[in-house]
């Protein structure tokens, strides 16, 4: 049997497993505190972030504890797993299985998964990860895409796009990305929600609703499927 092949690295790239690189990121409020430990490389490999806090002059260098006490226990669970893993497990049903639902369920179901995966973005600005935030850009894209019955789709909810505006600078390429969804909206359902959302949000979105039936009288359809997900996507500084 041929011995297997090494992968070769430089050894500033490569990956430390000791014990002694293990961080403990301690994120929620006492009593709600939930506590995470994860390897620095993997941290420092995918966010500015971690790079400075355990690189820095930062007290979190001496004492490898990290808090987060403004963050949520299970969002950072799924950043986590996303690490170390490049998975999200957030889906729960098939698209088959989809469309077998309710409508109620439906709706259930992929606004959950809007919600989770727009929070790890939000995570992925905070840390500065931007392999992280193009990865959400992606899986949001396909949530979009998602459909029940009779080709139903489903926009993410009011609360998860003030989430994304109150988590991320005004250039975020996440609030383009939902504006566009909103904007596919019938205008009876923008309107039924409009008072829901943050102002900076209706400011957004009126603009785009007007520039779009500049161009287009009747049904808009899926604008972030029609733009791609390039559109959405940011590209490492220097590209």
């Amino acid at each position: 049997m041929p011995s297997p092949k090494t992968a070769q690295g430089s050894k500033s790239s490569t990956m430390s497993f000791k014990s002694t690189s293990a961080v403990t990121i301690r994120v929620g409020k006492d009593p709600n505190t939930e506590d995470f430990i994860a390897h620095e490389s993997f941290l420092t490999s995918r966010s500015e972030f971690f790079r400075r806090a355990m690189n820095g002059n930062w007290q979190e260098a001496d004492t490898r504890t990290i808090n987060f006490p403004d963050d949520d226990p299970g969002t950072f669970a799924l950043y986590l797993n996303h690490l170390y893993t490049g998975q999200l497990p957030i889906a729960t049903e098939t698209e088959e299985e989809l469309k077998k639902l309710t409508t109620g369920d439906f709706i259930t179901v992929v606004t959950k998964q809007y919600d989770n995966v727009l929070r790890v973005f939000v995570l992925g600005e905070k840390l500065q990860d931007l392999s992280t935030k193009n990865a959400m850009m992606e899986a949001a894209l396909a949530t979009t895409k998602l459909t029940g019955q009779h080709g139903k789709r489903q926009a993410p909810s009011a609360q998860t796009i003030n989430m994304v505006y109150k988590g991320t600078p005004s250039s975020s390429l996440a609030r383009c990305l939902l504006v566009d969804i909103w904007t596919g909206l019938p205008i009876s359902s923008i309107f039924e929600h409009f008072n829901q959302i943050h102002e900076d949000v209706q400011k957004d979105l009126g603009r785009s609703v007007s520039d779009r039936y500049k161009v287009v009288s009747a049904n808009i359809g899926n604008i972030p499927e029609e733009k791609g997900i390039v559109a959405y996507q940011e590209k490492p500084k220097g590209a």
